[in-house]
């Protein structure tokens, strides 16, 4: 008596008609772009930046806001409605900036259009602040585009991205 298993049968032909899966060569390794290096700020685009955090800091000393919100970048300026409500937010969290008496530039970096740099204040009230400004080039100018640091109960630190500034 002969005994068959067509069902058992049935699936190992298929594999052995079909074959075995094609053996796929090794996949390509994605290529990750690497993001642009930060950079020390040559010295031409560390003082056109410092030019334009020294020209806000003394249009608030004059109590010019209008002129001073015209070295905020388009980004920045988007987040206030008025030069009233940039005003209060600057007096009320960042005294110093509002009354400054002395200001250093410390270290700057740069990538590509933006300049990122450490700055040292004085207050007329004598309290000290480090803060790190992050500067955008807009037509023509390095205008802020944030400020890390400085402000009331805030501490400076090394922002990883712009998103990272106030």
């Amino acid at each position: 008596m002969k005994i068959t298993f067509p069902f058992l049968l049935a699936p190992l032909l298929s594999v052995l008609a079909v074959g075995a899966p094609a053996q796929s060569a090794p996949a390509a390794k994605p290529k990750i772009s690497q993001a642009p290096a930060w950079k020390p700020a040559p010295g031409a685009q560390r003082a056109a930046a410092a030019a334009s955090i020294r020209a806000q800091l003394e249009a608030f000393k004059r109590d010019d806001w209008e002129k001073a919100a015209t070295y905020q970048s388009e980004a920045l300026r988007r987040n206030f409605r008025t030069t009233a409500q940039f005003r209060a937010i600057i007096e009320n969290n960042y005294p110093q900036f509002a009354n400054y008496k002395s200001v250093a530039f410390d270290a700057a970096r740069a990538l590509g259009n933006q300049v990122e740099m450490q700055v040292r204040l004085t207050g007329q009230d004598g309290i000290k602040v480090r803060a790190v400004y992050l500067m955008v080039k807009e037509r023509g100018a390095y205008r802020v585009a944030g400020v890390q640091g400085g402000g009331v109960g805030t501490r400076p630190g090394r922002p990883q991205t712009p998103a990272d500034y106030v």
